[in-house]
């Protein structure tokens, strides 16, 4: 019995991962790639995540925006990560829009501007800082870093970290889509999902 779940869990990864790739989305292939990263590294020392990482996992996709600006020059000029291009997917597409969300927001830093600069900016921080300014930005992260912190602290099994890893992956979609922060309806519940399993420990067939 054992077996064969494990056969049908590996056979839909398989389907899924090549349905991801069929599909073109870089950020989503981009997020799968940090998670599993995560999951593997961590796996086998059967041990919580480090609340270091959990703070890096919460203010990734605003340092992913600042570190892609910084470097998209040396990209641009050598041509690298050619291999996420495509006919209607550029390479600088991303970057123009945020420069010029970031143009936009000159004298609107601390408190946003919701109504001129309000959407998907493709980037779930950056959606916050537009919107509501530094601040709320600040307190998001603190409130992501917590929630992570109270899960992290519930996992027992491997099931229960793999659970809380996947919810990382939802924030690591942040760092090229609005994600969770700007209408993504179809993200919110899994997200959800994800944490709630965080603390259920099939071993015992109950909530921790």
């Amino acid at each position: 019995r054992g077996m064969v779940k494990k056969g049908v869990c590996l056979l839909l990864v398989l389907i899924n991962s090549k349905l991801l790739i069929l599909s073109g989305t870089r950020n989503a292939l981009l997020a799968l790639i940090f998670g599993a990263i995560i999951i593997l590294t961590h796996l086998h020392k059967k041990c919580k995540y480090s609340k270091l990482l959990l703070f890096v996992i919460a203010v990734f996709p605003i340092v992913f925006f600042a570190v892609y600006l910084a470097f998209f020059p040396i990209i641009s000029q050598n041509n690298l990560l050619l291999q996420f291009m495509s006919e209607s997917k550029e390479i600088d597409s991303r970057y123009s829009m945020w420069i010029s969300t970031l143009y936009n927001l000159k004298g609107h830093f601390l408190t946003g501007s919701y109504f001129s600069l309000a959407g998907n900016t493709h980037n779930s921080h950056l959606v916050i800082l537009a919107s509501y300014g530094i601040f709320v930005l600040i307190l998001t992260i603190i409130f992501l870093y917590k929630i992570m912190c109270v899960a992290n602290s519930q996992c027992k099994t491997t099931f229960q970290m793999v659970c809380l890893a996947t919810f990382f992956i939802t924030i690591f979609m942040g760092i090229g889509e609005g994600a969770l922060f700007s209408g993504a309806v179809g993200l919110y519940i899994p997200a959800c999902i994800y944490l709630l399993l965080c603390r259920y420990n099939p071993e015992y067939g109950n909530r921790e």
